[in-house]
């Protein structure tokens, strides 16, 4: 009779383990449709990331080639001041020639 019911015991116990070995797999087939579906997205975050990656390389060198043609444009611009002063002071020294030569054909006339 003990015999008997121990074996009715280890009999129940090993349909309850093929019951949980089931859920088990059950799970563990959940957890790779999961784990599938999370690979695909790191996927798709790693090209897009790559993505981004060369874009700001890309606006690096734009912003290197727009610093270095602002830092000529500023070096023509502060030719083009001096050139302008230079020629400011030439202006100005223009009308007293002008009277200069007037006066001195104003002399040589008479």
């Amino acid at each position: 009779m003990k015999d008997d019911k121990l074996i009715d015991a280890i009999i129940d116990l090993s349909q309850e383990i093929k019951g949980m070995r089931k859920d088990m797999n059950s799970h563990l087939g959940e957890m790779n449709k999961q784990i599938g579906v999370l690979n695909n997205r790191v996927e798709k975050l790693e090209k897009h990331q790559t993505k981004t990656n060369m874009e700001l390389g890309e606006m690096r060198l734009s912003y290197m080639k727009i610093d270095k043609r602002l830092a000529l444009t500023n070096s023509e611009l502060s030719e083009i001041k001096l050139n302008f002063v230079k020629h400011s002071d030439a202006i100005e020294k223009v009308p007293n020639h002008e009277k200069r030569i007037i006066k001195l054909e104003r002399k040589h006339l008479h």
